[in-house]
């Protein structure tokens, strides 16, 4: 499983360092096919004929069969959290890998869009829901929010922890590695709803998360989703 350790982080941009693991390499079975010397052959003999070059290849294929991708987020490490449809609250720390976690605030929620591919280097899931207690949201218009998570490679991404943001209006895939947020913020009273919009970019390049873009000045003081 890769390791994530938070270079930087502010409301310009995220840097994760991912210790990668290797590729699998699958090795070529090689098949015999050469015949007996035609001496030892004789009319009464009864020998299995050679196989046919397309049924080598054909055996040869079976046993190099590539790795599925899985597209269910219920598999991933992220699964427990969807089990309960709920996931403990925190504020940011001292450090940017550090959240400190609310005693008995949770964020409820229901999955948005499911985003996930364990063969991508980047994918996503959008959380749609409310801060509340143990037994619910609150029930406020305040409350509301979403959030985005973000898997490496299948893994899921808890350093930086995903952060509420009063809604995630699109998330657009540029390539394997790249995606592109819009997100909706209440900057005013909360009966305005969303007042301001952000477009910030995830990316990973050489195993680095990274982000560029905007995000509000006060992206620190939101609420974080404690994962770990």
């Amino acid at each position: 499983m890769p390791m994530f350790r938070v270079l930087s982080i502010g409301s310009g941009a995220l840097l994760i360092t991912a210790l990668l693991s290797g590729c699998v390499a699958l090795e070529d079975r090689s098949t015999d096919t050469s015949s007996k010397p035609a001496s030892t052959i004789t009319s009464t003999v009864t020998a299995t004929p050679t196989p046919e070059p397309e049924t080598v290849a054909s055996s040869t294929a079976a046993s190099t069969t590539p790795v599925q991708c899985n597209v269910d987020p219920r598999t991933s490490d992220f699964g427990q959290f969807l089990a309960q449809s709920r996931t403990p609250v925190g504020e940011l720390g001292a450090t940017p890998d550090s959240v400190l976690q609310i005693p008995d605030m949770f964020y409820h929620f229901q999955m948005g869009e499911n985003g996930y591919d364990s063969c991508a280097e980047l994918s996503y899931v959008v959380l749609n829901g409310s801060n509340g207690g143990t037994l619910g949201p609150a029930g406020t218009g305040s409350a509301i929010s979403d959030a985005l998570v973000l898997f490496h490679n299948g893994q899921l991404v808890t350093h930086p922890a995903p952060f509420e943001m009063k809604e995630v209006e699109s998330v657009t895939r540029i390539s394997d590695s790249e995606l592109q947020v819009i997100y909706g913020h209440a900057g005013g009273a909360t009966a305005e709803g969303v007042t301001e919009k952000y477009t910030f970019t995830f990316f990973i390049d050489n195993g680095v998360l990274s982000g560029r873009g905007d995000l509000p000045k006060g992206i620190d003081g939101h609420l974080r989703l404690s994962l770990v």
